[in-house]
């Protein structure tokens, strides 16, 4: 967001309010709760890079952009973004897990498995 418009005031202050979150998530103690449910994500998705989901993704690119949540608190805003990546995660999961169990291959052991316990 902050690269699109680089003359408009609400960029510059996300692009502000990033670094200073940045600062905040830094400051952080590694046994941080909300640290760990992203490392526990994080851990997920080694080959891919770090994971944030559309709506995680979409809250970083917002933040502070509207002048009614520039004044929003990091630890708030962190423990919120925490959260919905976590979800997210685990939907993706879930999604991933439901299309692996319709699949071909699971019908056929299941009948294979049926068919050897008759």
């Amino acid at each position: 967001m902050a690269s699109d418009a680089p003359g408009d005031e609400r960029s510059a202050r996300t692009a502000r309010r990033l670094d200073e979150l940045a600062d905040y998530v830094e400051s952080l103690t590694d046994d941080d709760s909300r640290l760990l449910a992203l490392a526990g994500v994080q851990s997920q998705h080694a080959d891919e890079g770090f994971v944030a989901g559309d709506t995680g993704a979409y809250m970083v690119s917002r933040f502070a952009y509207d002048a009614a949540d520039a004044r929003q608190d990091c630890d708030e805003f962190m423990s919120k973004l925490a959260g919905v990546i976590v979800r997210e995660d685990r939907e993706t999961q879930m999604r991933d897990l439901d299309e692996q169990l319709r699949s071909p291959a699971v019908d056929t052991l299941l009948d294979e498995f049926e068919r050897g316990s008759e």
